[in-house]
C-alpha cells in the first residue's frame, strides 16, 4: 500500500511537469476572496516554517489545499496557533503539503512550494483555502496567478518554480516523510521537541487540543 500511494504521487508529478498547471486554462474564474492576513504581520517566515528558532516545539501540519478537512485546519486551527503559540514563541509551524484529492491537488501543492520559495507560503495558504472549490478541478492557471499576486509573489518566478523539478523532488520527498513517521492521510500534526520526542496529532484536532500537546511536549 504504501509503495503504491508513493507511485501514484509520482506518476501525478510528472503529468504537473509535463502539463504545465496540469494544462488547465481557467475561464471566468470567480472574483478571489482575500481574508485578513493581519495575524502574519511582522512574523519571520523561513521557506515552509514561520516563527523563531528559539521556540522548544515545531509542529509540522500536513494539507492537501484541495481538501475540505484540510481547509478547515488552515482556516480555523492555524490562525489561532500563530497567535497563540507562534507570536509568543511557544511553538514554530511548518507546513507540508501531500496531495491526495488527485491531479489537481498536485498543481496546488506544486504552487505551495513555489510560494514557499519566496518566503509567502503562509499567505499563499491562507488565501488558497478561501478560495477552495471543487476538489477536482478548482485549481488553474487563472486561479493560480490570482493567489500568487494576492499573496505578494514575483508571479513570473512562482509559475516557472511551480514547474520545476526541484519542486516536485520536494513535494514527494514530503509524500514520504508523512508516511514513513506513520500519518495516514492529511490533515495530520506531528510535534517535534528540542529532545527531539515526537508525537503526532488527529486530523481532527482542535486550536486549544494543539496548544495543549504544545505546552505538554515542551516540559
Amino acid at each position: 500500500m504504501r509503495r503504491n500511494l508513493i507511485a501514484l504521487v509520482v506518476i501525478a508529478v510528472i503529468a504537473v511537469a509535463a502539463g504545465g498547471w496540469l494544462g488547465t486554462r481557467g475561464s471566468g474564474a470567480p472574483a478571489l476572496v482575500t481574508p485578513s492576513l493581519a495575524d502574519l504581520e511582522g512574523l519571520k517566515q523561513e521557506g515552509a516554517v514561520i516563527g523563531s528558532a528559539r521556540a522548544p516545539v515545531t509542529v509540522t501540519v500536513f494539507v492537501d489545499l484541495n481538501q475540505p478537512a484540510s481547509k478547515q485546519v488552515l482556516e480555523r486551527v492555524l490562525p489561532a496557533a500563530v497567535r497563540q503559540l507562534v507570536r509568543t514563541d511557544k511553538a514554530r509551524l511548518a507546513l507540508w503539503f501531500w496531495p491526495v484529492m488527485g491531479d489537481n491537488a498536485v498543481a496546488s501543492a506544486s504552487a505551495a512550494y513555489a510560494a514557499e520559495r519566496q518566503n509567502r507560503l503562509w499567505q499563499f495558504v491562507r488565501i488558497a483555502a478561501a478560495n477552495q472549490g471543487n476538489p477536482q478541478s478548482w485549481w488553474d492557471e487563472k486561479v493560480a496567478r490570482k493567489i500568487g499576486k494576492a499573496s505578494g509573489l514575483d508571479v513570473g518566478r512562482f509559475e516557472s518554480d511551480a514547474l520545476s523539478a526541484e519542486v516536485n523532488t520536494q513535494l514527494l520527498q514530503n509524500v514520504q516523510t508523512a508516511i514513513g513517521i506513520g500519518l495516514k492521510l492529511p490533515p495530520g500534526y506531528a510535534l517535534e521537541s528540542r529532545k527531539g520526542r515526537r508525537r503526532l496529532l488527529p486530523a481532527d484536532t482542535t486550536a486549544p487540543q494543539l496548544a495543549a500537546a504544545v505546552a505538554a511536549a515542551s516540559s
